[in-house]
């Protein structure tokens, strides 16, 4: 699918530039609030969440795809394991950052989300699932709001150097 491909570039070059904006923008705390703050795991996660969630809205806007909130709610879990799984893969066995690892992830991450994307949009349409879905998006954003407030003691929050 042309639009999923298309959903893929746009993923990654706003999470890329993501990736700079906050420092961009003089800190500005909206812009830390749907982009990385500093370097930790949430932070890096929310490089591709959010384009991701921005995807959906000009996908939802634009097109009438029969399975769209249950494709992009699993692309966005697909995102989010494979990046930790990976980041934590490595850092386990070479016990030290490095960037271009980092990026390679990154960009590992948001293909196998869109690929998980386009099989699931080409199913038939399932309700209670995309319902399902819509509600589990829902809760992603509200977690944005939750640890922007109020940040727990987990480990994908703890600067990793």
């Amino acid at each position: 699918m042309i639009i999923e491909i298309l959903g893929l570039v746009f993923c990654i070059i706003v999470g890329t530039i993501g990736h700079f904006l906050y420092e961009w923008s003089n800190y500005n705390n909206i812009v830390g609030f749907f982009f990385s703050k500093n370097e930790n795991v949430w932070e890096h996660m929310k490089l591709g969440i959010t384009p991701i969630i921005m995807w959906t809205i000009i996908e939802l806007l634009t097109f009438n795809f029969n399975n769209l909130f249950f494709a992009k709610f699993s692309s966005i879990v697909t995102f989010s394991v494979s990046l930790m799984v990976l980041y934590y893969s490595y850092k386990k066995v070479i016990k030290k950052n490095i960037l271009f690892l980092d990026i390679l992830i990154f960009y590992i991450s948001i293909t196998l989300s869109s690929y998980v994307s386009i099989k699931l949009l080409m199913l038939p349409g399932i309700t209670f699932i995309n319902f399902l879905s819509f509600i589990g998006m829902l809760f992603i954003i509200y977690l944005y709001f939750k640890f922007n407030k109020n940040t727990p003691n987990w480990f994908i929050f703890k600067n990793p150097n």
